[in-house]
């Protein structure tokens, strides 16, 4: 079942504020399209990367530019994540997915004697990241889409707040950004830093 939990509206890139909904739930048709035309727009602005820098290496514009995961597969990621522990939120535009989150629970909190909420993948569509020339269509929608699934979790499950992840090397600036507290590298994660917030500074970052 899908439920939309939050709606309001963002301003675009054209200036005009565009409508947003976010919702719960696992739609595969939708996570098909993801697949689709997150592909698409991926290999688009990489061939103009490889275009536009042939000195650079393939591996390192993927680095450099914010496409660390362009390789995930998310229908398969909506077939064997669809059990009682693993939460999906979208955030959706114009009928078009935008951002995405899955939110793992509960796992042991780092930080206190408790337990908290673990984002096991979240990422932006590509036409919403700054990519070699390419500007964003919209802005901080990652982060949008972290606050309502934090406002879900704290009404329905009774988490106190806190959360944690594991950052691609992309992400770990922004992480640290809005509090996260960087454990360093975990060694059972493929040497990803490990970061946590904690409640106080989680209920204030969900609420902002």
């Amino acid at each position: 079942m899908i439920n939309i939990i939050a709606n309001g509206s963002v301003a675009g890139e054209d200036g005009k504020a565009h409508l947003y909904e976010v919702k719960e739930g696992i739609d595969l048709l939708k996570t098909m399209k993801i697949q689709s035309d997150w592909t698409d727009a991926f290999i688009k602005r990489f061939s103009q990367l490889i275009i536009d820098n042939p000195s650079t290496t393939q591996a390192a514009l993927i680095t450099d530019n914010n496409l660390q995961d362009s390789h995930w597969d998310w229908i398969n990621k909506a077939i064997h994540l669809n059990t009682s522990d693993y939460i999906w939120f979208s955030l959706e535009i114009d009928n078009h997915i935008q951002a995405v989150v899955v939110i793992f629970h509960p796992k042991k909190s780092r930080i206190e004697d408790r337990d908290v909420y673990y984002i096991d993948y979240l990422a932006v569509a590509p036409w919403n990241r700054v990519i070699g020339q390419d500007q964003r269509q919209f802005k901080g929608l990652g982060s949008l889409l972290l606050k309502e699934a934090g406002k879900y979790i704290d009404s329905h499950l009774l988490y106190q707040y806190g959360f944690s992840l594991h950052s691609l090397p992309q992400a770990a600036t922004y992480y640290q950004r809005i509090g996260m507290v960087d454990f360093g590298p975990d060694p059972t994660k493929d040497n990803l830093h490990y970061f946590e917030m904690d409640s106080v500074k989680s209920e204030v970052f969900v609420y902002a």
